[in-house]
């Protein structure tokens, strides 16, 4: 039973979205992302603690993970990456189109940390049709758009059931 309500969230949320105007602000669970002019979000899976965002746009498609773990070593794993404040990257040793991202200063909530990510890849790693993030410095863009831990302000916002809605309709 618990499979089938999963799925049927997935299903339910799958292809629900919005285009962006300049720097709209989309909240996942526990962070936000900023989607630059023409980029489009896209719910591609939901669970209890986690969300999944397919970004499509103009300069290519990225997926966005957003979820709440409990502290590992392998969050540190992979070359550390030079981002702006409130964040630390890492590219991923066994695939380089996968960073963690992660807030500077992680605060746990109910023992567990937000940790969140961006793909050029699938969840099977197989790349994704026009990859935005492409395992090396030009990907520094995309990341530098990721907010992890941090929710509040925002245009869009994921909620379980519906999708991304328009923060002015809630």
């Amino acid at each position: 039973m618990k499979i089938a309500s999963l799925l049927a969230i997935f299903l339910g949320l799958a292809g629900t979205g919005a285009v962006a105007a300049p720097q709209t602000r989309v909240c996942a669970k526990y962070s936000t992302i900023l989607l630059e002019e023409g980029e489009r979000a896209e719910v591609d899976g939901a669970g209890p603690f986690s969300v999944s965002l397919r970004i499509t746009g103009s300069r290519g498609n990225w997926i966005f993970y957003d979820s709440l773990s409990e502290p590992s070593s392998a969050d540190s794993e992979g070359t550390l990456v030079p981002t702006g404040p409130g964040r630390i990257a890492y590219r991923r040793s066994h695939d380089s189109r996968i960073y963690s991202v992660q807030p500077a200063q992680p605060a746990l909530i109910d023992g567990k940390i937000v940790k969140t990510g961006v793909m050029g890849v699938d969840f099977m790693r197989s790349p994704l049709d026009n990859p935005a993030i492409m395992g090396d410095n030009s990907d520094i863009d995309v990341i530098e758009r990721v907010l992890p831990g941090v929710t509040g302000g925002c245009d869009l916002q994921f909620v379980a059931g519906e999708g991304l809605v328009s923060s002015a309709s809630k």
